[in-house]
């Protein structure tokens, strides 16, 4: 389900079936006759006198009613012109007649035994409104709205022929007019719901905000279930930025009609934009339940929020059910994948990567995601050869360069990791990614002014960098070097993001450094309290303790850091020198 106008079009109101749609706009074949509302009373009325025609006359309209209900246009027609033929004065045969043409696409033809019956029967009203629906949609307005005017004469309280020519009019873009028409019917009938309603949609076309919400609540005034009317309000609400309105009126829309899916829709809208995502859920599951033809969307998109819940299992079933749906659902693939891999069931989950198409805005991720899994399961020439393929058909995605390399650097093949990272920014120089992590690799590599060169380039195009302004910051504070500038470029870090654990354990570890340990300790504390789940900056704070004389908190700090990172064999080794 793509979203759709939201709003009740004028010609969904007021065109009360599929027939009268069909021909009001292409006016191609329709399985029933056109009749409508009021007017089919009338015909109705007109189709009894039928009864009394000349017996052969009524034989063949009984054959060609038959015919009609085969769908066997030829035979009806046959039928229809013998009867015809033996009675030309029944304005019924030739209504009958001008609605089989219409069936078959010959409007010219319909136009002409609509005209016949109308000069037959005045005051046939099913005629004259059958006849005005052709004149429309043969480029005809001005007749079809001649043929509706002669309708308010004889019956003044016909109100779909008021609608039906409204909305020809607005169709002209004599809104004006329109309305006129419309304020018509309101002194026939100022009781009429949907004329206020159409009044307001009229005005909303005009961009006459205040004055549509004005007649929207006459509207609801009258009838204060009008479901169109509040599903406007809503909209109006949303467009002056009253969401919380909005909210209120979609309830109600949802309370008189729970069957509204295009309401719960839009209030799922707002509850994701508000970050509601559990009232969102309950939305797309009423729409999933009670609109099995929605199944598909509605999983996929109940999945998504399953998914920033955290509820794997639950998003892991939501995506199998748009999948079982269609198999082609590249997006619903995509994250049935990554929920997959989530939950470490690889097998499948490099199944539902590989279905993603090439065509698909998924693909590029999705086979990321095949290489890096590949590189886990223990086949890292598969997993890089087919980055590498992706690579040859987007030399343009700064990206993939990023991606490929990490799988060399990954398995410490620095040098090769470089290479890669220089051709991405041979394509794309201004990279701050590309650039930031080609100073880590060359960092790794113990390559250490290029790698500060490097982030000084960054730095260059983006002196506000956070991360590079750390990394050079630490990074001499480290290596026990120019540790006033360090220090400088670590406290310009930190005015941009004054709560980042990793930069206030720099400006820490920068003090501990430079022997100032009262203020290490209180940066490192306060880093620690920022991630107390970081193993470097707890060994940072136990070798603060430390060189404090705090032997037994040193300990608390480098026990706890081993459990984080039990690989920190240089942390053992301290362990080991501080006495139990």
């Amino acid at each position: 389900m793509q979203r759709q106008n939201f709003g009740f079009s004028l010609f969904a109101v007021f065109l009360t079936s599929a027939c009268a749609v069909i021909i009001a706009t292409s006016m191609l074949a329709c399985s029933q006759p056109l009749m409508r509302g009021k007017t089919a009373v009338k015909a109705s009325a007109t189709q009894d006198s039928a009864k009394v025609l000349p017996p052969k006359v009524y034989y063949h309209f009984l054959a060609g009613e038959t015919c009609m209900n085969r769908q066997d246009w030829d035979c009806a027609k046959k039928e229809f012109m013998s009867a015809q033929a033996l009675d030309n004065s029944s304005s019924y045969l030739n209504m009958q007649l001008a609605q089989l043409h219409v069936l078959t696409g010959e409007l010219d033809t319909a136009a002409v035994w609509a005209e016949q019956a109308i000069r037959l029967d005045q005051e046939n009203t099913a005629c004259r409104f059958l006849l005005g629906r052709i004149y429309a949609a043969l480029k005809r307005p001005e007749d079809a709205l001649q043929q509706y005017r002669a309708i308010f004469e004889l019956d003044p309280t016909d109100e779909e022929s008021y609608f039906t020519a409204a909305m020809l009019l607005q169709q002209q873009k004599n809104i004006d007019e329109a309305v006129a028409t419309i304020k018509m019917l309101l002194k026939v009938n100022p009781r009429s719901a949907p004329a206020w309603f159409y009044l307001g949609a009229l005005y909303s076309d005009m961009g006459k905000q205040g004055k549509a919400k004005k007649y929207y609540l006459k509207t609801l005034d009258i009838d204060p279930q009008y479901e169109p009317a509040l599903v406007n309000m809503a909209l109006q609400y949303e467009a002056d930025g009253d969401i919380d309105q909005a909210i209120e009126i979609l309830i109600k829309i949802i309370d008189v009609n729970p069957d509204n899916y295009r309401a719960r829709d839009k209030l799922a809208f707002f509850y994701l934009n508000r970050g509601r995502l559990q009232d969102a859920l309950e939305q797309y599951q009423a729409i999933s339940r009670d609109n099995p033809q929605y199944v598909e969307e509605m999983s996929l998109k109940i999945g998504l929020i399953l998914y920033d819940l955290e509820r794997w299992q639950e998003a892991e079933l939501s995506f199998a059910a748009a999948v079982e749906k269609n198999s082609r659902n590249d997006r619903a693939q995509y994250f049935y994948g990554i929920v997959l891999e989530r939950l470490k069931r690889n097998k499948e989950a490099r199944l539902a990567f590989a279905a993603v198409p090439p065509d698909s805005k998924f693909y590029r991720q999705a086979r990321v995601h095949l290489g890096y899994m590949l590189d886990e399961a223990g086949e890292p020439e598969s997993g890089r050869q087919m980055l590498q393929e992706l690579l040859a058909g987007n030399k343009d995605d700064p990206e993939l360069y990023y991606y490929l390399a990490s799988l060399y650097e990954k398995d410490a093949q620095y040098l090769k990791a470089i290479e890669i990272l220089k051709q991405g920014l041979a394509v794309k120089p201004a990279s701050e990614e590309l650039l930031f992590y080609l100073a880590v690799v060359y960092d790794k590599a113990q390559r250490y002014d290029e790698s500060i060169t490097t982030m000084q380039q960054l730095l260059i195009l983006n002196k506000k960098n956070p991360e590079a302004l750390n990394f050079i910051g630490y990074s001499w504070a480290d290596r026990n070097i120019n540790l006033d500038e360090a220090e400088k470029m670590i406290k310009r870090a930190l005015v941009l993001k004054p709560q980042d654990a990793y930069i206030t354990d720099s400006l820490g570890w920068v003090y501990f450094r430079q022997g100032r340990l009262p203020e290490a300790i209180e940066a490192l504390e306060k880093a620690f309290a920022l991630a107390p789940d970081e193993a470097t900056i707890t060994e940072h704070l136990g070798d603060a303790y430390l060189r404090n004389n705090e032997p037994g908190r040193a300990r608390q700090m480098y026990e706890k850091a081993l459990k984080l990172d039990p690989s920190k064999d240089a942390l053992k080794k301290k362990l080991s020198g501080i006495p139990q």
